[in-house]
């Protein structure tokens, strides 16, 4: 490898950045333009000066327009070190500024420059100084001007004070404004006793025997309400102790639903957000096992409309009917599948007791797992219903000199039938109990096994205080909601 010195000697003579005692200025002159773009260095050569770096390609696309409108009109302006109110430029160009005026304090500032921008900036001024104070009524309030504890504040005009007056039993009072001047102003608070009428928006209010939901109000102050549908009138007196929304029901809030055969509907009040539930399902036919019953706290959002089914008690030994009550948020029959898979509660049924000379009782509805149907000599009884699957059928003890038929399993909603007329059908519920065997022997005669109950159930996500009752002594179902008013 070979190795070639710095060169720094030429026909005009040493080419160097020592210039003391010089005498050939001008051969040195015509050698340094050979080195245009060179840096020469204290040890009396070169190197090459540094140039760019290719970074992207530059962004193309419409130039933006960037202005400033200043207050007062005849501030000066300065954007990128020139004078001037307004410039165009590329998106992501950052753009400095400064607005400035005697008297007035100086603004500077940076924008990115993203889309076409107007501006406006107001100086505060520097010689003009106006206190501007709140006086609250009553006067222990608490004042905040701009953020800060304080009743007063001095500040330049066309300066903005942003205000909030506040006491608890009060409505808070708020408000802004452009200074101009020295001003005090009062801020007097007031009460507000609101009566809302949860279970009928259409129910005439009077308060002090104006037809009004809401009066302005002092502490201490007595006020009598009325409310009423024309068929319902409530009415009280008291006293008021601040800022107060009294919430009425006309019928007190319960409803009650009794078994239709029909699919039912409930509609939230407004502001309600929890219901207080009581459901409670059927009885079996015959010797049936009594129902499950669910009490609890449903979470809703108000204005909700939910659908409900009341078990009503069966009349037939073997044939399946819906005996649980349950409440829904799909509309639909009440086997319909994406109905059933709607429900919020299920309170289960209970199984249907068998027929014949010998009679199993039917099990219990009501809890996770209810109770399985009883035996019938040789006539099994139906397994009870769970929260994840159907009862199955009861079977039979034997085939010899005999006519009958096993019980048929339960499902989602339904309990299964039950066998030769004779067995009792599952209760229904969350799961349906397994319908019961029927059967008729030479020797011991007509057997009927019991159905096994139908389970409860309620949707964890929205439910609360939850409380299962087994055979829960009922024969006819029952739904009962009650809003519950929180402040």
């Amino acid at each position: 490898m070979s190795v070639k010195p710095c060169q720094n000697q030429f026909n005009g003579g040493e080419i160097s950045p020592f210039m003391d005692g010089r005498f050939d200025m001008p051969v040195y002159g015509q050698s340094a333009d050979i080195f245009a773009n060179f840096i020469p260095i204290s040890e009396g050569c070169f190197k090459r000066r540094g140039g760019s770096h290719f970074v992207e390609t530059a962004k193309q696309g419409t130039a933006l327009s960037f202005e400033i409108v200043p207050t007062p009109s005849d501030a000066t302006v300065t954007i990128d070190g020139e004078w001037k109110s307004s410039i165009e430029g590329a998106y992501g160009d950052k753009i400095a500024y400064t607005v400035e005026a005697k008297d007035y304090t100086t603004v500077t500032g940076t924008h990115i420059l993203k889309q076409d921008t107007v501006l406006p900036i107001t100086l505060v001024s520097t010689t003009e100084i106006y206190t501007y104070t709140i006086e609250p009524t009553p006067q222990d309030a608490t004042v905040f001007i701009n953020g800060v504890e304080r009743s007063s504040i001095d500040i330049g005009r066309n300066g903005t004070v942003e205000w909030q007056v506040q006491k608890d039993g009060y409505d808070t009072a708020t408000g802004s404004e452009v200074v101009t001047c020295d001003k005090t102003i009062q801020v007097n608070l007031t009460c507000t006793y609101q009566v809302v009428c949860i279970d009928d928006d259409q129910a005439i209010i009077t308060i002090n025997g104006e037809t009004t939901d809401h009066l302005n109000v002092e502490p201490g102050d007595t006020v009598t309400w009325t409310v009423t549908n024309g068929t319902i009138t409530k009415t009280d007196t008291e006293t008021v102790t601040g800022t107060m929304i009294n919430y009425v029901f006309l019928d007190d809030g319960v409803k009650v639903f009794n078994y239709t055969g029909a699919l039912q509907t409930y509609n939230v009040p407004r502001t309600i957000t929890k219901l207080e539930i009581d459901a409670v399902g059927s009885r079996g036919a015959n010797d049936g096992g009594y129902p499950g019953r669910v009490q609890c706290i449903l979470n809703v959002e108000p204005e909700d409309t939910l659908y409900l089914y009341v078990g009503g008690r069966p009349t037939s030994t073997s044939g399946a009917v819906y005996n649980a009550s349950d409440i829904r948020r799909v509309s639909g029959a009440v086997t319909d599948a994406t109905s059933l898979a709607s429900r919020l509660i299920v309170a289960g049924g209970g199984g249907s007791g068998g027929a014949g000379d010998a009679r199993g009782r039917g099990g219990a509805g009501g809890d996770i797992v209810a109770d399985a149907g009883n035996t019938a000599s040789a006539a099994y009884g139906g397994s009870a219903g769970t929260s994840s699957t159907g009862g199955v059928g009861g079977g039979i003890n034997g085939w010899t000199s005999m006519q009958g038929e096993h019980g048929h399993n339960g499902g989602l909603g339904l309990g299964g039938n039950g066998g030769y007329g004779l067995g009792g059908a599952g209760g229904a519920g969350y799961y349906g109990g397994g319908g019961a065997a029927g059967l008729v022997t030479k020797s011991y005669g007509s057997n009927g096994g019991g159905g096994g109950g139908g389970s409860s159930y309620t949707v964890a996500a929205q439910t609360v205080n939850v409380v299962h009752t087994k055979g829960y002594n009922i024969n006819q179902g029952y739904i009962s909601i009650r809003p519950i008013y929180e402040e």
